[in-house]
């Protein structure tokens, strides 16, 4: 399953560092690739217990991870839940966060599976997926709203696309206009088209594409 295409390399810490932040980061994440996700709620524990962090713990702080552990299971009445943990280096299971859903037990494991290779990615690779970033860009009509899809956009999104940039702009507004710089890393601007059509056509964005636009000088 691949459902992100660009990262950026930086520390395995989102935001300031807190599982509230990661799991508010994994709320968009989920709601761009999943856009039929049927999820009722995210639950952060903000009680201590056994096994499980709360909202205002440190993320990953000085934890050693051994492996992530995010699966889904038949909720006590309806729906599915997806819980997102770990197991540490002394085989300590830990949970982050769990969400609870309707609709299917396979998209249910499909986001779980989604969950644990943009964990993966973070954490064990220090590359976190940008297509969040591109999201919070977009301007929304529920700015708060972390699952806002609704655009206050008034032209249609056009993508020009080349080697080495991307620009992405909307009537007079500018979205993205990122060069690479580092001509060996210019699978860069391919990565970050796929994830720009993913995201304008998950959230029900008119765009257009111009491909092989000119280079920057």
């Amino acid at each position: 399953m691949k459902l992100f295409n660009a990262i950026t390399r930086q520390a395995p810490v989102i935001g300031k560092g807190t599982v509230s932040d990661l799991v508010v980061w994994l709320e968009k994440y989920i709601n761009i690739v999943f856009p039929e996700h049927s999820i009722d709620y995210w639950n952060v524990s903000e009680v201590p217990y056994k096994n499980m962090l709360i909202g205002t713990d440190a993320y990953p702080g000085d934890i050693k991870i051994h492996h992530f552990a995010c699966y889904a299971y038949q909720g006590s009445n309806e729906g599915y839940r997806v819980s997102v943990g770990y197991v540490d280096s002394d085989c300590n299971m830990q949970t982050i966060c769990s969400l609870k859903m309707f609709g299917s037990s396979e998209m249910a494991w499909q986001i779980a599976a989604a969950i644990t290779e943009a964990l993966f990615s973070i954490y064990f690779y220090q590359e976190t997926p940008t297509i969040v970033d591109l999201y919070d860009t977009i301007p929304r009509k529920r700015v708060h709203s972390l699952w806002s899809r609704e655009t206050t956009l008034t032209h249609p999104v056009e993508i020009q696309a080349s080697q080495y940039a991307i620009k992405v702009t909307s009537g007079d507004t500018v979205l993205s206009d990122i060069v690479v710089l580092d001509f060996n890393d210019s699978h860069r601007a391919e990565s970050l088209k796929k994830d720009w059509i993913t995201l304008l056509t998950n959230m029900d964005i008119k765009f257009s594409l111009v491909e092989d636009a000119p280079n920057p000088a």
